[in-house]
């Protein structure tokens, strides 16, 4: 009787979800920095996304006017490129990559023009509604895991968990700084 294999395999493939996240090892502000070439505060000015020939893939391209350099050579506009994107009815998204919106200021880790550390290597720049003072934070995106290397444990920002990270900028940018 093959009614018992096909319905188990039916609700076998019921039940497997795909995976919708990225495991990425979770960063220090010095390995982050140490993995830079560069490190900016800007405001981003456009973004779009397009077919890159090399990788015969959709890459999504970030202008960044820069306002503050924070490690590397002083430049006034910077373009990010990264994996992914949508381009008329296609689309390709990688889990845990950084996320920018137009008219946002931003600090970002840089290696090649790449941000650095997926998601980890951006910061939302703002002022504290309380103290007005410049505030860095980082908020890991609904499908990434962590890997925490020094705890040996998953930290992950599934199910409402949720992996925040907000510093005063200026000793974001002291860290940064001083990393070795």
């Amino acid at each position: 009787m093959k009614t018992i294999p096909i319905l188990a395999s039916m609700a076998f493939m019921l039940l497997v979800q795909p995976s919708l996240a990225s495991m990425v090892e979770l960063w220090s502000t010095t390995k982050l920095a140490n993995e830079s070439d560069s490190v900016r505060i800007g405001k981003v000015s456009t973004q779009w996304s397009s077919w890159d020939p090399q990788t015969k893939s959709i890459s999504t391209y970030i202008k960044l006017k820069v306002i503050d350099t924070v490690k590397g050579p002083s430049e006034e506009e910077i373009l990010i490129k990264q994996p992914g994107g949508e381009v008329g009815d296609i689309g390709m998204r990688v889990h845990g990559m950084a996320t920018f919106i137009s008219g946002e200021k931003v600090l970002v880790f840089l290696k090649d023009r790449s941000v650095v550390g997926m998601a980890q290597g951006k910061y939302h720049v703002s002022n504290d509604p309380e103290t007005g003072e410049e505030v860095a934070e980082f908020s890991a995106p609904p499908d990434v895991e962590f890997y925490d290397p020094i705890r040996q444990t998953l930290r992950q920002q599934v199910h409402g968990l949720n992996l925040k990270k907000k510093v005063p900028l200026k000793y974001l940018i002291e860290e940064i700084r001083n990393a070795k």
